[in-house]
Formats: structure tokens, C-alpha cells, sequence
């Protein structure tokens, strides 16, 4: 956050932030459809802090602008109530002097990840063609994880880490790689590399999403290309 911002300013800006990811799903969901708010780690210099993040969470289940129906460990399952949730969502981008106008069309080419039924899909805006990218329910395939993990938010810096954390698996305990110190951090890096050639496979994501590693591979990001 800019630190020159008054707390006024900087939890207008905090509450933005989540609006807009809620916002996300809010554009293509119906009324009446539970959707899921992960907690996203604080890397990213406006990214809030998870406690900061329930709170708002918690504030617009009170404004009635959504409606909290489970809260877990990694974020909450809720309901977005869509003529409040909109109310309150123009009023915090007029408040940062940006008009509703241009807050969110219909043609909008971000990315978004979508479970229907047993699979996890990723479309662009409203209208874009779904691109199947793998399970989601019950068990999440590393692929789905890993573009979860760096969508939330997109072009943000991630550990390799905590992407790591993301996608693991249960037979990942039984590695002995990932259990040695000096081999962990490759290891990691060659896992989440796997699950990014299975999100490239067929040529799926050419030309929409890059993934990108820093020189020493201890960071990640998703970079959208449209």
C-alpha cells in the first residue's frame, strides 16, 4: 500500500480489492449460486492481509451485499447478492474517482476461473469460449490448483513456496526429494513446471496466459496476454 495513504484510504482501497475479485465471479454467476473466496496471500504490495480480507468479507455479509455459507480455513463460500453487491461495488470506484462506466462491460476480456460439475474451466469475459483445464471436485488436479493459485490475483509474484503449498498432493510425503533439504527447492520447481505443461497442453493457453519465473526460480506469476 502507499504509505502516504490515510487508514481511511487505505481500507477503501483494501475493500476495493476484494470487491473486484468478487466482482469476477459476479459478472457470470447467477443470483442464487454459491461461489468461493480463497484468502490470498499479502505478496503483492495491495494485496490486504488475510485478517483484513475476512474482515471485509464479514462487512459485506452485514451490508447484505453477499451472503456468508461457510467459512473455512482457506476463505468462504458465499452468495453474492447481486443489487447490493453492485450498489456498494459502484460506490467504492466512485470514491476512487473512476467511473462506473468503465468499471466492468460486458465484452471484459479478463480471465476467470469457473467449476462446473466435477471440472474447473477458464474463460475470458462474460462471453468467452470455456477452455477445459482440469478437475476441481473432489480431489483438485494439480493443474486447476496451479491456475487458482496464481489468478488470485493474476500477474501477481508468488513464492514458488507457496505456489508449492497450493498444488500439493498426498503423494507428495512420500517424496524424498521434497523431504531433502538440498533437492526440496528443485523439486518444486520441476513439479509446479509439470503442472504447467499440462496446462499447455494442445495449445490451450497460447497466446491468452504466460507463466513466468524470476532468473533464480523463487518466484512465479501468471501474466494474461489478452
Amino acid at each position: 500500500m502507499n504509505m502516504t495513504m490515510t487508514p481511511e484510504e487505505k481500507v477503501k482501497q483494501e475493500t476495493l480489492w476484494v470487491l473486484e475479485h468478487l466482482q469476477e465471479e459476479n459478472i457470470v454467476t447467477e443470483e442464487d449460486t454459491i461461489i468461493r473466496f480463497n484468502l490470498v496471500n499479502a505478496i503483492g504490495a495491495n494485496v490486504p492481509s488475510h485478517e483484513r480480507q475476512k474482515q471485509i468479507i464479514r462487512m459485506l455479509h452485514r451490508e447484505k451485499a453477499i451472503k456468508i455459507s461457510k467459512e473455512t480455513k482457506r476463505g468462504f463460500e458465499l452468495r453474492v447478492l447481486k443489487h447490493k453487491f453492485n450498489e456498494i461495488y459502484h460506490f467504492y470506484h466512485e470514491q476512487q474517482g473512476e467511473t462506473t462506466a468503465t468499471v466492468i462491460t460486458q465484452d471484459d476480456s479478463r480471465p476467470l476461473l469457473k467449476v462446473e460439475g466435477t471440472w474447473g474451466y477458464l474463460k475470458f469475459g462474460k462471453y468467452g469460449t470455456k477452455i477445459k483445464i482440469g478437475k476441481a471436485n473432489p480431489r483438485a488436479s494439480r493443474a486447476f490448483k496451479l491456475l487458482q493459485s496464481l489468478s488470485e490475483p493474476w500477474e501477481v509474484n508468488k513464492t514458488i513456496d507457496a505456489v508449492f503449498e497450493a498444488i500439493r498432493s498426498p503423494k507428495d510425503q512420500d517424496d524424498s526429494r521434497l523431504l531433502d533439504w538440498n533437492t526440496a527447492k528443485t523439486r518444486k520447481v520441476e513439479i509446479i513446471q509439470t503442472a504447467i505443461k499440462e496446462l499447455q497442453r494442445d495449445n490451450k493457453l497460447k497466446g491468452k496466459i504466460r507463466f513466468v519465473f524470476n532468473n533464480d526460480k523463487t518466484i512465479v506469476k501468471a501474466v494474461r496476454l489478452v
